[in-house]
């Protein structure tokens, strides 16, 4: 044997051992890929205003076909990678704004309640929002972040999209999708942003709430603190508890436990003497 096709053998060995390690990585690769248990969107959109092009662009492609819709389909319509509407039909579909069409794979249609809300947003966004919140309302990730704004009042981004990466299983490479998830529920009006957090809107608060609210030892969450310098004192009155907050030099919070028979006026008189002390 000559020492060129030695060196041939030893060259194609070692292309044929390259490509079996290249395989095996791939395969590696593919057996630690993360499983998640919720449906997340495609983290490359990572704003919500790129989801909601692709909602307006499957109304307006549908009214232009009248049929399920491919990814192809959304050529000029928005201002990315049509590919990418791809990773969010699975999100879309779960959340009720578009559905699969059977046997036609890779194919989805708008759903009557993504018309509704992309016709709303024509005319009156406010509207939108609400028709949009009624969606929202029914996801899983939205029932993490009420469960939470309940149990704490207000809660820092940084919670909500830990608590949204638990609840997935997912990993900090997620948390671009995560964030499009707090666009939602913020977009929907379900939660503000205050000087904080975020904290739960009125709208999101039920009557049957406001009754446990009212119950004994469950003080009434207040919005934002007052402003430093300000000499005034914010009361609100339950049945069980007042919340009182007041902000001079520093934030003092006090919960008072009351009577529901008491008077106003006692209660307004014992706010005063409250406040009086606080400015000394």
């Amino acid at each position: 044997m000559t020492e060129n096709e030695n060196q041939g053998i030893q060259s194609n060995g070692t292309d044929v051992q390259a490509e079996v390690s290249s395989s095996s990585d791939a395969a590696v690769k593919a057996r630690t890929r993360v499983q998640l248990n919720k449906t997340l969107p495609d983290s490359r959109l990572m704003k919500f205003d790129q989801h909601l092009e692709a909602l307006k662009a499957y109304v307006k492609a549908y009214q232009t076909y009248k049929r399920p819709l491919r990814y192809t389909d959304f050529q000029g319509l928005v201002s990315y990678n049509t590919q990418m509407v791809s990773g969010l039909n699975k999100f879309f579909e779960e959340l009720g704004l578009v559905v699969g069409e059977k046997g036609q794979p890779g194919c989805y249609s708008p759903t009557e309640k993504l018309k509704e809300f992309v016709n709303a947003l024509t005319w009156d966004e406010n509207q939108a929002k609400t028709i949009l919140a009624s969606v929202v309302t029914t996801s899983w990730f939205w029932q993490d972040a009420k469960l939470l704004l309940e149990t704490k009042g207000v809660v820092s981004e940084d919670d909500l999209l830990k608590r949204f990466g638990f609840t997935a299983g997912a990993q900090p490479q997620h948390k671009p999708a995560l964030k499009c998830l707090l666009g939602y529920i913020t977009y929907s009006e379900l939660v503000k942003l205050g000087g904080q957090g975020y904290l739960l809107t009125s709208a999101t608060t039920t009557p049957e709430q406001m009754q446990d609210m009212k119950s004994p030892g469950n003080p009434i969450p207040m919005d934002d603190p007052p402003k430093e310098g300000t000499e005034n004192i914010v009361e609100k009155k339950s049945v069980g508890t007042v919340q009182l907050s007041h902000r001079c030099k520093m934030q003092v919070s006090l919960e008072i436990k009351v009577d529901s028979a008491m008077p106003t006026e006692k209660l307004r008189e014992i706010l005063q003497v409250i406040k009086e002390v606080l400015n000394e």
